[in-house]
């Protein structure tokens, strides 16, 4: 399988990186970072940003699957979540891309909990328990 993983230099990104490489899958690797991406006979590192139209397209063009991991350490408001999303839309009609795309983080967990403005701060328990039944 062709893997394209944007935001594939820490994190969850460099983790997803890694399995999908020790499974055998191809992996194009899209990163402001790639010099931190260990090199791999299944990989092609490919420095450039999320929020490039150009960038995405040339990254998602053979994917069977995309998978965004970006994350930011800046924690002042910023648009490269949905400048991102923006141009993923734009590339996935350009190209008429028809594979999965995933959206993961972990921003909002850990400590970077306390930055989401529309999160409540405090414990788990502040949230009300819910039970599905089937």
């Amino acid at each position: 399988m062709n893997i394209t993983i944007i935001g594939a230099s820490a994190g969850i990104g460099l983790a997803t990186l890694h399995q999908a490489l020790s499974q055998g899958h191809r992996v194009t690797a899209l990163s402001t970072q790639t010099q931190s991406i260990p090199a791999d006979p299944n990989l092609v590192k490919i420095n450039g940003s999320a929020t490039s139209l150009t960038d995405l397209k040339k990254v998602m063009k053979d994917a069977d699957v995309v998978i965004v991991t970006i994350g930011t350490k800046n924690k002042k408001p910023n648009t490269l979540f949905s400048d991102t999303a923006h141009a993923l839309v734009k590339a996935g009609a350009i190209l008429e891309f028809k594979a999965p795309i995933l959206i993961i983080t972990g921003f909002g967990a850990g400590e970077s909990r306390g930055f989401l403005s529309f999160f409540i701060a405090g414990s788990d328990s502040d949230f009300p328990q819910t039970s599905v039944s089937q």
